[in-house]
């Protein structure tokens, strides 16, 4: 009898200092969705869109992201439409870099930042010349769910010219005469500059 009152006692001081261990109403499990970066930025140069962001470290829970809870982010583009509810179209699928594992007493190291780049599609460009195209990343967990879009960015869609080749300057007695060929000097796409005759 004593030694089930025992048992009984033991059971009930455990309970109570589980319970003050453990302050607010229980959490659930954490989802591990990684926060989506909030730094995203897009520029374009002639035909190629290069996109940049920094890797999160912390889940939306607060908690430190784990490499093998982490799966690949994908590089999405809209067109016409902003803000984009979804991944629209994927145009890359990036391997996500895992942080590295806090150090206590020692301050956290950002991850360098990632990119990827895309060559604007030609059809996409004649077809929506006065259109935008609208890009963000998702970056996805070990279950390929997300917390969501980064901030998103918008990129004109105008064509661009093609840069000339095999462009010549030659000085003539006529002045200088620049052109696009080997017969430039007969060529009606030449132009001629006459240099401004220096005073006194």
């Amino acid at each position: 009898m004593k030694t089930g009152l025992r048992s009984a006692l033991v059971v009930c001081a455990l309970a109570v200092l589980v319970a003050c261990g453990a302050k607010g109403p229980p959490m659930p499990p954490s989802l591990e969705l990684p926060h989506p970066p909030e730094d995203f930025s897009a520029a374009r140069k002639a035909d190629r869109v290069t996109l940049s962001w920094t890797p999160p470290d912390r889940t939306t829970d607060g908690a430190n992201v784990r490499g093998k809870r982490l799966g690949p982010t994908l590089a999405c583009r809209g067109v016409n439409e902003y803000p984009i509810a979804k991944c629209m179209q994927i145009i890359g699928q990036i391997p996500s870099v895992a942080p590295p594992k806090p150090v206590r007493g020692q301050k956290r190291v950002p991850l360098p930042r990632a990119t990827y780049s895309e060559t604007l599609p030609a059809d996409l460009q004649q077809m929506y010349p006065t259109g935008f195209a609208t890009y963000a990343v998702q970056v996805m967990n070990w279950r390929w769910r997300t917390a969501g879009l980064s901030n998103q960015v918008r990129v004109p869609l105008a064509p661009t010219l093609v840069p000339p080749e095999a462009v010549r300057a030659e000085v003539t007695a006529d002045g200088i005469v620049v052109g696009r060929s080997q017969d430039c000097v007969t060529s009606a796409a030449c132009s001629v500059r006459n240099p401004t005759p220096m005073s006194g």
